[in-house]
């Protein structure tokens, strides 16, 4: 007979039991992105999504205030990635263009493909993009502040503007992230550079 006492299941102490919060916590999201790509974001209950985390739905309200706010608080996690990622490549020294941010960012995402691929699939839902309205557009904001930040001091050529060289590597990296191709990415993103 397999007996634990109380002590065995409790955390001991105020760190413990925020560690278990926040695996809860992460497990709950991980969960409901999985749920919403696979069944859609309308037809995913939050029923299933706590019995896939494997919490109470009781607990999963402790949390979150529904599956809206879950999609919020999964997008803009999303967007805080970008964010710090943005940022640790323009600190690189070697980050000096476009293409050389661009290639960065996609050897990082490389190695999270399938939690963009997941995402991306929830977000191409109409009725998730309503829920996130506003919240979606942050990924973009991010990118802007990259090329604004790479764009040539010198007068050159005239070209595209920030806004739609943020457009272009914006949808070249969701092409990345539908077809796993770097080389194609790589082959646009360069045609972007000559272009500027």
């Amino acid at each position: 007979m397999n007996v634990h006492s109380i002590s065995d299941i409790m955390p001991r102490s105020q760190k413990q039991f925020s560690e278990l919060r926040d695996r809860s916590r992460q497990k709950i999201l991980a969960s409901a992105l999985e749920l919403f790509a696979e069944q859609g974001f309308g037809s995913t209950q939050v029923s299933a999504i706590a019995r896939k985390a494997g919490v109470a739905a009781g607990l999963l309200y402790n949390y979150f205030d529904g599956k809206e706010d879950l999609l919020k608080t999964i997008v803009r996690s999303a967007q805080d990635d970008v964010s710090a990622l943005v940022d640790e490549i323009l600190e690189k020294p070697e980050t000096r263009d476009l293409e050389t941010f661009a290639d960065s960012a996609l050897l990082s995402m490389q190695s999270h493909q399938k939690n963009w691929r997941v995402l991306m699939r929830v977000m191409l839902q109409p009725e998730a993009r309503k829920v996130a309205r506003g919240a979606e557009g942050g990924f973009e904001k991010h990118l802007a502040r990259a090329v604004k930040s790479l764009r040539p001091k010198t007068g050159g050529k005239p070209g595209f503007t920030d806004k739609e060289i943020t457009e272009i590597l914006h949808s070249i990296i969701i092409v990345y992230i539908i077809t796993e191709n770097i080389k194609l990415a790589r082959r646009l993103i360069a045609l972007l550079a000559t272009r500027r």
